[in-house]
């Protein structure tokens, strides 16, 4: 039996013969296999790579062979519409041409469109070019993939699926960057991973308002809590700003998830002032959850000494 090899990110990019990125999409996404050692390394098993690419390589055969199958039936139904077509009478060679001449217009018209919006530079102001903040402002996106080429760089690469491939290169926060980011992070339909990825993104980028006001909107509507955890934690370098600030204390006083409330709290500490003491003083009263009552007690009495 074939001694099993244990392999990392780079190695196995080199021997799928695949991006590096595409390998950390695709164990974010867990469409590989792969085992975690940490929080942030994991390694991969030869022997599960293997058939990994086998089985990946089989379904490729078999979609081929489907295509195929469906091209020989159209084909073949082709040929018997012609057929049957030069049997028929003369008024449906009549009707039939013009229908003809509409589908190909048509069908020209989408493959020329297509050819324009394929690729999308936002530094492009070109008129040709798709009018996105449309798309965004009508809610008409489909789906979108995001991806960060470099982990050191500010670019970001987004792909949307409307009526046809649309990909967009730019800095996160500039425009129609930045919308599309933040439509990802409000929308209720997107799933674990894409949001995940665009905290990712938008990190650097608190500073700007739209950004902050859109991670403050995960935090309080998200539906999954460790995404409403995650923006919380990306929020604790603007916590001294005033709406960001004034979010940490809703989220201490009403949140129903007790792990969004101790954060809270711990990020509260570090910036208390004498209008967060203020509200302390008034949830130590009402507060029902001991832990969280000893915590606010501990931190009201020590600011309250050190003011003295």
């Amino acid at each position: 039996m074939e001694r099993d090899v244990n392999m990392n990110v780079k190695e196995v990019a080199e021997y799928a013969h695949l991006s590096r990125q595409t390998i950390y999409n695709l164990v974010n996404t867990k469409k590989i296999p792969f085992s975690r050692i940490s929080e942030k390394k994991v390694v991969f098993h030869k022997n599960e790579i293997d058939d990994w690419l086998n089985n990946k390589e089989k379904k490729k055969n078999k979609t081929y062979s489907q295509k195929r199958k469906k091209e020989l039936q159209k084909t073949h139904i082709a040929r018997h519409f012609i057929k049957t077509a030069q049997t028929s009478k003369l008024i449906y060679v009549y009707i039939l041409i013009p229908v003809l001449f509409i589908v190909i217009g048509w069908a020209g018209s989408f493959y020329y469109f297509k050819s324009k919006v394929f690729s999308f530079n936002p530094n492009n102001s070109s008129s040709e070019s798709i009018d996105l903040h449309s798309l965004i402002k009508d809610g008409k996106l489909g789906r979108i993939e995001i991806s960060n080429p470099s982990l050191d760089s500010d670019k970001v690469q987004i792909y949307l699926d409307q009526i046809s491939d649309i990909e967009i290169q730019g800095e996160a926060n500039s425009s129609p960057v930045k919308p599309l980011l933040i439509q990802t992070l409000k929308s209720p339909s997107e799933g674990y991973a894409l949001k995940s990825k665009t905290i990712d993104v938008v990190k650097p980028f608190t500073d700007d308002p739209k950004i902050r006001e859109a991670l403050i909107y995960v935090v309080k509507n998200e539906i999954d809590p460790v995404i409403r955890m995650k923006a919380l934690t990306v929020l604790a370098r603007v916590a001294k700003v005033e709406e960001v600030k004034d979010m940490l204390l809703d989220r201490l006083i009403n949140d129903d998830n007790i792990g969004i409330r101790f954060k809270s709290i711990e990020i509260i500490e570090k910036i208390v002032d004498d209008e967060i003491v203020a509200h302390f003083k008034q949830l130590i009263k009402e507060e029902q959850n001991d832990v969280i009552k000893a915590k606010v007690e501990t931190i009201y009495k020590k600011y309250s000494q050190h003011k003295l």
